[in-house]
């Protein structure tokens, strides 16, 4: 699936399993009154499943470099490729967490990711809802009550993970901040936002 170009979905090319797991997001958002706007967001978003162990490179989800990654369900790992192809793990999505991209010269934004368990996410252009947002206005809450609250969330996370001066003090925290999920998360990758450096 070529996902630079945008896939406009249809009853048939996705599965009962996304289609629950999309209205159970943006419903309680946008509201069921408004389905033209869902259906708007629906037709310009692209599903992309994966597996445990599978991953998804930036050169598919980055798009022209303003997508945004929303997690469904699951639990996936961002990260970036070092020069000498080591990996620095920057971003633990959990359901509902979003990425946003920005494309930058220097490759600084270009976040691969790895699902730890079997994930379900939706990958839209910005300018695309922003485009939608004219057409209907009730999509600026997917900004305001679900996209940026999210994405702050999981920046803020990162930020003040990598401040942190041991590697102790930042396992502590990386348990603290996700609960219910550090234990699930192989080593080899929380090893890496424990210790600041790539692997």
């Amino acid at each position: 699936m070529d996902l630079n170009k945008t896939e406009l979905n249809t009853l048939s090319s996705t599965s009962v399993c996304e289609r629950k797991a999309f209205l159970a997001l943006f419903v309680p958002v946008l509201g069921d009154q408004y389905r033209h706007a869902l259906r708007y967001v629906y037709r310009h978003a692209v599903f992309v499943q994966l597996a445990v162990g599978e991953k998804a490179l930036s050169e598919r989800l980055m798009g022209e470099g303003d997508n945004m990654i929303i997690l469904l369900k699951g639990l996936v790992s961002g990260y970036l490729n070092s020069g000498l192809g080591k990996r620095y793990d920057t971003w633990l999505g959990e359901s509902n967490s979003v990425f946003i991209y920005n494309r930058s010269g220097d490759g600084s934004q270009a976040v691969n990711l790895e699902a730890i368990d079997h994930s379900l996410l939706i990958v839209i252009s910005r300018k695309e809802l922003e485009s939608g947002c004219e057409a209907f206005p009730v999509l600026n809450r997917l900004f305001t009550h679900l996209i940026f609250p999210n994405a702050i969330r999981d920046l803020n996370h990162y930020s003040i993970l990598s401040k942190l001066d041991s590697p102790s003090s930042r396992f502590s925290y990386f348990q603290r901040m996700y609960p219910g999920v550090w234990h699930r998360v192989p080593a080899r990758i929380y090893q890496t936002y424990a210790s600041n450096h790539f692997l």
